[in-house]
Protein backbone atom coordinates (compact mmCIF):
# COMPACT_ATOMS: atom_id res chain seq x y z
CA UNK A 1 0.00 0.00 0.00
CA UNK A 2 1.48 3.81 -1.06
CA UNK A 3 0.36 6.28 1.37
CA UNK A 4 1.15 9.92 -0.02
CA UNK A 5 1.18 12.44 3.15
CA UNK A 6 2.25 16.38 3.52
CA UNK A 7 4.37 16.96 6.94
CA UNK A 8 1.33 18.62 8.48
CA UNK A 9 -0.82 15.73 7.88
CA UNK A 10 1.72 13.44 8.65
CA UNK A 11 2.79 14.90 11.92
CA UNK A 12 -1.69 14.51 13.25
CA UNK A 13 -1.68 10.75 11.83
CA UNK A 14 1.89 9.53 11.51
CA UNK A 15 1.48 7.00 14.71
CA UNK A 16 -1.15 5.00 12.77
CA UNK A 17 2.01 3.21 10.89
CA UNK A 18 3.15 2.15 14.67
CA UNK A 19 -0.22 -0.05 14.30
CA UNK A 20 1.17 -1.42 10.66
CA UNK A 21 4.35 -2.46 11.92
CA UNK A 22 2.44 -4.39 14.75
CA UNK A 23 0.12 -6.04 12.35
CA UNK A 24 3.10 -6.41 9.63
CA UNK A 25 1.15 -4.18 6.99
CA UNK A 26 3.43 -3.84 4.22
CA UNK A 27 2.48 0.29 3.95
CA UNK A 28 5.22 2.82 2.57
CA UNK A 29 4.24 6.53 3.68
CA UNK A 30 5.47 8.72 0.91
CA UNK A 31 6.24 12.58 3.39
CA UNK A 32 6.46 15.55 0.99
CA UNK A 33 8.46 17.55 4.17
CA UNK A 34 7.67 21.44 3.22
CA UNK A 35 8.20 22.14 6.90
CA UNK A 36 4.72 24.18 7.17
CA UNK A 37 0.55 23.58 6.96
CA UNK A 38 0.41 24.29 3.13
CA UNK A 39 -3.13 24.26 3.16
CA UNK A 40 -3.37 27.16 5.37
CA UNK A 41 0.05 28.90 4.92
CA UNK A 42 -0.59 29.33 0.37
CA UNK A 43 -4.27 30.88 1.05
CA UNK A 44 -2.66 32.82 3.99
CA UNK A 45 0.12 34.11 0.99
CA UNK A 46 -2.41 34.79 -1.57
CA UNK A 47 -5.26 36.95 0.45
CA UNK A 48 -2.99 38.34 2.62
CA UNK A 49 0.85 38.31 1.11
CA UNK A 50 4.07 37.00 2.76
CA UNK A 51 3.98 39.90 5.72
CA UNK A 52 1.06 38.67 7.12
CA UNK A 53 1.22 34.72 7.02
CA UNK A 54 1.58 33.42 10.81
CA UNK A 55 1.32 30.26 12.45
CA UNK A 56 1.92 28.13 9.23
CA UNK A 57 5.93 27.01 9.77
CA UNK A 58 6.61 23.56 10.90
CA UNK A 59 10.46 21.89 11.41
CA UNK A 60 11.63 19.76 8.80
CA UNK A 61 11.19 16.81 11.31
CA UNK A 62 12.42 13.60 10.55
CA UNK A 63 9.54 11.75 9.93
CA UNK A 64 11.92 9.38 8.60
CA UNK A 65 12.70 8.73 12.07
CA UNK A 66 10.16 8.45 13.64
CA UNK A 67 8.82 5.29 11.79
CA UNK A 68 11.83 3.82 12.39
CA UNK A 69 11.57 4.60 16.15
CA UNK A 70 7.94 2.46 15.70
CA UNK A 71 9.91 -0.51 14.13
CA UNK A 72 9.62 0.26 10.65
CA UNK A 73 12.28 1.59 8.18
CA UNK A 74 13.16 5.35 6.71
CA UNK A 75 14.66 7.14 3.80
CA UNK A 76 15.38 10.90 3.94
CA UNK A 77 15.60 12.38 0.26
CA UNK A 78 17.53 15.50 -0.14
CA UNK A 79 17.38 15.56 -3.33
CA UNK A 80 15.58 14.66 -6.39
CA UNK A 81 17.62 11.73 -7.69
CA UNK A 82 17.07 10.04 -5.26
CA UNK A 83 13.19 9.82 -4.46
CA UNK A 84 12.94 6.95 -6.92
CA UNK A 85 16.04 4.63 -5.42
CA UNK A 86 14.08 5.18 -2.28
CA UNK A 87 10.69 4.25 -3.07
CA UNK A 88 12.38 1.43 -5.08
CA UNK A 89 13.71 0.37 -2.12
CA UNK A 90 10.67 1.12 -0.02
CA UNK A 91 8.30 -0.48 -1.77
CA UNK A 92 9.98 -4.20 -2.67
CA UNK A 93 10.81 -4.49 0.73
CA UNK A 94 7.23 -5.80 2.06
CA UNK A 95 7.98 -3.70 5.20
CA UNK A 96 6.63 0.05 6.79
CA UNK A 97 8.56 2.42 5.65
CA UNK A 98 8.62 5.95 5.77
CA UNK A 99 10.20 8.22 2.70
CA UNK A 100 10.57 11.52 3.89
CA UNK A 101 11.03 14.04 1.22
CA UNK A 102 12.46 17.19 1.50
CA UNK A 103 10.71 19.94 -0.36
CA UNK A 104 11.14 23.90 -0.92
CA UNK A 105 8.19 25.37 0.33
CA UNK A 106 8.73 28.03 -2.28
CA UNK A 107 7.81 25.48 -5.30
CA UNK A 108 4.24 25.23 -4.94
CA UNK A 109 3.72 28.46 -5.26
CA UNK A 110 6.54 28.95 -8.15
CA UNK A 111 5.46 26.15 -10.12
CA UNK A 112 1.55 25.50 -9.64
CA UNK A 113 1.34 29.11 -9.35
CA UNK A 114 -0.56 31.28 -6.56
CA UNK A 115 -4.60 32.40 -7.43
CA UNK A 116 -4.81 35.27 -8.22
CA UNK A 117 -7.74 36.04 -5.92
CA UNK A 118 -9.12 39.66 -5.89
CA UNK A 119 -7.62 41.89 -2.33
CA UNK A 120 -9.86 41.93 0.14
CA UNK A 121 -11.24 44.93 1.08
CA UNK A 122 -13.54 45.57 4.19
CA UNK A 123 -16.67 45.06 1.80
CA UNK A 124 -15.85 41.75 1.04
CA UNK A 125 -15.13 41.16 4.68
CA UNK A 126 -19.27 41.33 5.45
CA UNK A 127 -21.16 38.32 6.19
CA UNK A 128 -20.92 36.31 3.06
CA UNK A 129 -24.30 35.65 1.92
CA UNK A 130 -26.30 32.26 2.94
CA UNK A 131 -26.01 30.02 0.06
CA UNK A 132 -27.02 27.33 2.39
CA UNK A 133 -30.74 28.47 2.81
CA UNK A 134 -33.01 27.28 0.76
CA UNK A 135 -35.81 29.08 -1.20
CA UNK A 136 -38.36 26.45 -0.70
CA UNK A 137 -38.35 23.06 1.43
CA UNK A 138 -36.68 19.78 -0.26
CA UNK A 139 -38.92 18.15 -2.45
CA UNK A 140 -41.45 20.76 -2.58
CA UNK A 141 -41.96 22.17 -6.24
CA UNK A 142 -39.86 25.02 -7.46
CA UNK A 143 -37.02 23.68 -4.30
CA UNK A 144 -33.56 22.88 -5.53
CA UNK A 145 -33.99 19.14 -5.06
CA UNK A 146 -37.26 16.94 -5.77
CA UNK A 147 -37.68 13.39 -4.43
CA UNK A 148 -38.18 12.15 -0.81
CA UNK A 149 -36.13 13.61 1.92
CA UNK A 150 -32.53 11.79 2.98
CA UNK A 151 -32.86 9.35 5.13
CA UNK A 152 -30.93 11.28 8.18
Amino acid sequence: MLLIAGDGAFGLNGMDLETCVRFGAPVVCVVGNDGGWGQIRNPQLSFFGAERVVATSLPTTRHDGIVEALGGRGALVTKPADICPALERALASGEVWCVNVVLDPSAFRRYIGAPKWPPITPSARAAPAEPWRRSAPLGVSGGPRAGPEPAW
